[in-house]
């Protein structure tokens, strides 16, 4: 998950959905930290690991087996806006 630096939104207000959940697990390793939660995924029961990183972190990390990025932004911080738009 990368949200940008800055913006103006409660990361607790983004988390929640996650941290909801009964299998919801905080992990915290030297670099990041890891929300780990199972889930179904079509009929299978799967673990899911999220891990939380800045915009610029999460460049660092294209090294590193990796399914996706849900990116966060502020539509109305343009900074924010601008970095999703040059993504897509």
């Amino acid at each position: 998950m990368c949200h940008m630096c800055a913006d103006p939104y409660s990361l607790e207000l983004v988390l929640q959905p996650f941290l909801a959940m009964q299998t919801c697990h905080v992990v915290t390793n030297d670099r990041y930290h890891v929300i780990q939660f199972d889930t179904f995924i079509a009929d299978t029961k799967k673990k899911v690991e999220v891990i939380l990183a800045s915009y610029h972190e999460a460049l660092l990390l294209r090294e590193e087996f990796c399914h996706g990025y849900i990116m966060v932004y502020s539509a109305k911080r343009k900074a924010s806006y601008s970095v999703i738009e040059s993504v897509y």
